[in-house]
């Protein structure tokens, strides 16, 4: 359920960084922020949680990888994947393009963007050489040629 979701702290740490990722029917940005407790519609979250994750994601942000640390990132880039969500009126929500009724199809621009289905592509900026596979979320652990990239990184 919701609220029990509400309980997991990796909820939190998943959180996009601005906070912001709900728009309206109109494609408007919704005064709804992920990081402030009160602003969350239909599920009580936990204001401990919430500021233990912003500082989880602040303190990796603020710490620089160290020097012999090479980052290599394996990401997906052919499915379509949530950048925001479709706040409805009504109370549902748009996460996914199928989940989109044909009067919302306008949307998907600023909804989506190349990815795995799960993570958007904009993710693999831990590394300026990402390596990119047509394959979503799960095909990529179970793909031939990743398998052949992470040995070769590893090597």
């Amino acid at each position: 359920t919701p609220e029990t979701v509400a309980t997991w702290p990796s909820v939190y740490e998943l959180l996009p960084d601005d906070g912001r990722f709900l728009i309206d029917p109109e494609g408007s940005t919704l005064a709804f922020d992920a990081w402030q407790a009160e602003t969350w519609p239909h599920v009580r979250v936990s204001p401990i949680l919430l500021r233990r994750g912003r500082e989880l994601r602040d303190e990796l942000a603020q710490t620089p990888m160290p020097g012999p640390i090479r980052v290599s990132v394996i990401a997906g880039d052919c499915v379509a994947t949530a950048r925001r969500a479709l706040s409805r009126a009504d109370g549902s929500f748009a996460f996914y393009p199928e989940d989109l009724r044909p009067d919302e199809t306008h949307l998907a621009p600023l909804l989506f963007e190349p990815g795995d289905g799960t993570v958007p592509v904009s993710s693999a900026s831990a590394a300026n050489n990402a390596q990119l596979f047509c394959d979503g979320h799960q095909g990529i652990a179970t793909d031939p040629n990743v398998h052949r990239a992470i040995i070769r990184a590893l090597r």
